[in-house]
Parts: structure tokens; C-alpha cells; sequence
């Protein structure tokens, strides 16, 4: 995975460098005279490292060793010429984290737990109806770089394997479909398709997982944690989407990045299997019809959230935050806090994680070198 994330991005860096070269040619002199610049492609990007460190040693009052590493990338190549336009950009964040004791971190089974991670591509084809209106067909694609898993601890609360909750393509997510672009500045524009296409990929891939029991060595993603039914990888459905995006600095020296996205499912109340399902109402179980009405009330929301804060020229600081509603999807239930998943007692007699309809939120600091181009 780490050799793909670094093709991706070395191809991405030289397309950026050699698209943007203008052509010279020298006079007799020896001066160099401009003899071509193309003008239909405009290419720019970010790319930063950034990490925190807390550690402490006697500390009376109580001390937790913190140590985090994060990489945020964004770069866009738009094409403009006569009517048309063509936009592209590229979203890659990825963190990892360790907590605890000080000396206790390394003699951890897991000492290093993922902490961000995001791959997004956006494009949008569009030709002039307007000086501001767009005819378009836009395209959004997110997934992630690698896996994220649950940990398992011992009843002394040491850490003796992990699940695998998701990893790269399990899940993806692509929104296609034309619509109307409004655009009247650069550094604002608002998409709205009264019919996109939604695909939700999982891959259904057994993955080897290291350093866990041998029961526990080959796991594969739930498909049914996204809304997939059991033992398909693709579900599609049909519904109005609304995007917006904006960035621009808004002081100096601090560029605001976000981008929000609405979409309503038509197709979903009639694709509902079952007798029964998990309401939005906490977690209570609810018959299918009841299902059915309640999923006609909901809209999915994904809203990121990008602050860059510029010291200098290589110093920077980043803060993300997203939130997310996905109606099909489940989150975890720690009603007791003691940070792990709440379990519910069957009617067989076994017991299962217990989940409800909620929001997801992510947040991510950090301060450390960049470089923008």
C-alpha cells in the first residue's frame, strides 16, 4: 500500500512540473525569450507532514505518553479553454498515533493505531451555458489507504489481537451523474444533479493479518457494516445530490478549505430486506414498514473541513474535521464509556455488538513542515 500511495503521488508531482514548464529559446545574446505558455491548465497543490509528542517522566499529577505523525496532500489540475472546463483534485490524508505510559509503548502488541486516513478524487467536465453556469457531469470517488481494525484486550487489559473493520476498497464510495454548476468566483462553486448514481464497493477480499493468533490470521471486511448485503461486494442506488466547495485564504496566511455534500436516496426505502432494522431512534429494533418511512425522512451529510495556518514558507499548521451521517451505516454503542462497544443479548442466547444510526465526527491536528506549489 505504501508503494501505491508513492507512485500515485510521484506521478501526480510530475505532471504538476512538467505541464506547468513554459518553452524559452535563446537569441543571439544569450537571452532567453518566451516562445509558448500554456495557458488552458492550471496546476497547484499542497503537501504537508506534520506531527505532535507529549511524554512524562514522574509526573505526579498522572502522565500519558502521546506520540502522532500525519500526512495531508491536496493538489488540483483544471482545464479551461473556450466553453469548457474540466476541474480535478486530489484530498490524501493519512495519521497514525501511539498513547499510554512511556515505557509501556514499545512492550504494546499494537503500539501504533491509525488515526486519519482519506483518499478522495473529485472531477467535473463542464461546458458554458452562462459567465457562471455550468452543463456538468461530475464524478467523487473516496476510499482509504489501509485498514482499520477493532482491538481486543484480555481480562488484565492487554491487547492480544485485532478485527479488521476496513481497509483500502472496503469501503469505496462514487457518486456519478450530470447536473448544473454554479461557479461565480474561482474559489466558490456549487454542484446540484437531480439524478447521480451512488456505488458503495466492498471488497470482499480475505486479507493476512500479522501479529494475531492464528484463528484470528485471515479476516475479510463486513460488508453489511456499509449498507452491502450479505455476501455482495456493490451496492447502487439512484438519488438528487448537492455539493459545494469552497477555499480561499480568509486572512493571511490561513487558507479555509470545505467542502459539503447532501444526497438523498430514492431508491433506498424500497431496498430494505428483512422483517426488522435498526431505527435512528437510539438503537430500537422497528418493523420493516416503519423502516421503510423512516428512511424516506433521511439525507446522507459528509462535511470536511480544511484549515491551513502558514508560519512560514515550510512550517505550517493543519486542522481537519469532518462530520458525517450515513443512514445505512451503524455506528458503535459505549453507553458505560469505558471505550469499549457495548453488547446485546440475543434471543438464542448469544450476544452481538451493539450499534445505532448516528454521526461520525473526525478531528486532526497537527504542526509541522509543508510545502505548497
Amino acid at each position: 500500500m505504501k508503494l501505491k500511495f508513492t507512485l500515485i503521488m510521484l506521478l501526480a508531482t510530475t505532471a504538476v512540473f512538467s505541464q506547468g514548464k513554459a518553452r524559452y529559446i535563446e537569441d543571439d545574446k544569450g537571452n532567453k525569450i518566451l516562445i509558448n505558455k500554456d495557458t488552458t491548465w492550471r496546476f497547484a497543490g499542497f503537501i504537508g507532514l506534520s506531527g505532535s509528542q507529549a511524554a512524562y517522566y514522574q509526573w505526579v499529577p498522572g502522565n500519558q505518553f502521546a506520540l502522532s505523525i500525519n500526512f495531508n496532500a491536496f493538489a488540483y489540475a483544471n482545464y479551461s479553454k473556450g466553453k469548457w472546463k474540466w476541474d480535478n483534485n486530489l484530498d490524501a490524508k493519512y495519521g497514525v498515533v501511539a498513547l499510554g505510559r512511556y515505557r509501556s509503548v514499545p512492550d504494546r502488541r499494537y503500539p501504533f493505531k491509525k488515526s486519519d486516513d482519506l483518499f478522495q478524487l473529485n472531477s467535473a467536465a463542464g461546458y458554458n451555458l452562462t459567465k457562471s453556469v455550468y452543463l456538468t457531469l461530475l464524478l467523487n470517488f473516496k476510499t482509504q489507504f489501509g485498514g482499520g481494525y477493532v482491538y481486543k484486550v484480555d481480562s488484565t487489559g492487554r491487547e492480544y489481537s485485532k478485527t479488521l473493520t476496513s481497509n483500502f476498497m472496503a469501503p469505496a464510495f462514487m457518486k456519478i451523474g450530470p447536473g448544473i454548476t454554479y461557479k461565480p468566483v474561482d474559489y466558490f462553486t456549487l454542484f446540484f444533479s437531480p439524478i447521480a448514481a451512488d456505488f458503495t464497493f466492498v471488497d470482499r477480499s480475505e486479507v493476512r493479518i500479522a501479529n494475531v493468533p492464528d484463528e484470528d490470521r485471515l479476516q475479510r471486511v463486513d460488508e453489511r457494516a456499509f449498507g452491502v448485503q450479505q455476501g455482495k461486494s456493490v451496492l447502487v442506488s439512484g438519488g438528487a445530490y448537492l455539493k459545494v466547495n469552497f477555499q480561499k485564504d480568509i486572512i493571511k496566511n490561513v487558507n479555509y478549505k470545505t467542502q459539503l455534500e447532501l444526497y438523498y436516496d430514492y431508491t433506498f426505502p424500497s431496498t430494505i430486506q428483512g422483517d426488522s432494522g435498526i431505527s435512528v431512534v437510539k438503537d430500537r429494533r422497528i418493523d420493516n414498514a416503519a423502516l421503510r418511512r423512516e428512511a424516506r425522512q433521511q439525507v446522507d451529510v459528509d462535511w470536511q473541513n480544511d484549515v491551513v495556518f502558514k508560519v512560514n514558507k515550510f512550517i505550517s499548521a493543519t486542522l481537519f474535521w469532518r462530520i458525517k451521517y450515513r443512514w445505512r451505516e451503524l455506528v458503535p454503542v459505549d453507553d458505560n464509556k469505558d471505550g469499549f462497544q457495548d453488547r446485546v443479548d440475543l434471543p438464542d442466547g448469544t450476544t452481538a455488538p451493539r450499534v445505532r444510526r448516528g454521526v461520525q465526527i473526525a478531528e486532526v491536528f497537527g504542526l509541522g513542515f509543508s510545502y505548497k506549489f
